[in-house]
């Protein structure tokens, strides 16, 4: 894993780790976050701290296919590199 994503996985963690009330040593970067409880208000939850903290806009639509952190983790960086 490289060091930018390792970071990113981390982050996103620690984020749905605090929107969850859960400990982020809890959560596998590879099981649906969906397996955590997130439901469609955490998630908005969810987007509008990976905002603040990332800067990064994602659509709420991301989490119709259940994503893990890991490929959520992919999403953050691919939107982060297409921005001017």
């Amino acid at each position: 894993m490289s060091d930018r994503r390792g970071a990113t996985v981390a982050r996103l963690r620690d984020a749905l780790a605090s929107v969850l009330g859960l400990d982020p040593a809890t959560l596998d970067e590879d099981v649906a976050m969906s397996a955590y409880g997130l439901d469609s208000r955490s998630a908005m939850n969810f987007l509008n701290e990976l905002e603040e903290s990332a800067g990064v806009s994602l659509d709420l639509e991301l989490f119709a296919d259940n994503p893990s952190l890991a490929e959520l983790a992919d999403e953050v960086i691919d939107v982060s590199q297409r921005r001017p």
